[in-house]
């Protein structure tokens, strides 16, 4: 009974852990595209050290360029959306939930 609870513990955590990777990785990418022709202010531009911290973050992730990353990470929150929105509407049978009908 103990393992059931610790399991979707584990599991809350990983999907938690999975959604917020995926959150940083979408939105610095979306980011980086957005600001890339933006108007510099010099030397100590704002939006320049905010593109480099995206960037860097991105890079430590995977060498792969930011915009393959963002296609990925894209395509894996749609699927990610689509399997959440099956599981919920999924009907609960007496079957699925194993229930023994005695007459």
């Amino acid at each position: 009974m103990g393992s059931d609870t610790t399991n979707k513990h584990i599991r809350f955590l990983a999907v938690a852990a999975a959604s917020v990777m995926l959150f940083m990785v979408l939105f610095s990418g979306i980011y980086i595209v957005m600001e890339a022709d933006h108007d510099c202010e010099g030397e100590h531009c704002h939006i320049c050290e905010t593109l480099e911290q995206c960037h860097n973050a991105l890079s430590r992730i995977a060498p792969l360029p930011a915009r393959s990353i963002t296609s990925t990470a894209s395509l894996t929150l749609l699927i990610s959306i689509c399997f959440c929105h099956i599981q919920r509407f999924s009907q609960d049978t007496p079957v699925s939930n194993k229930v023994r009908m005695n007459d």
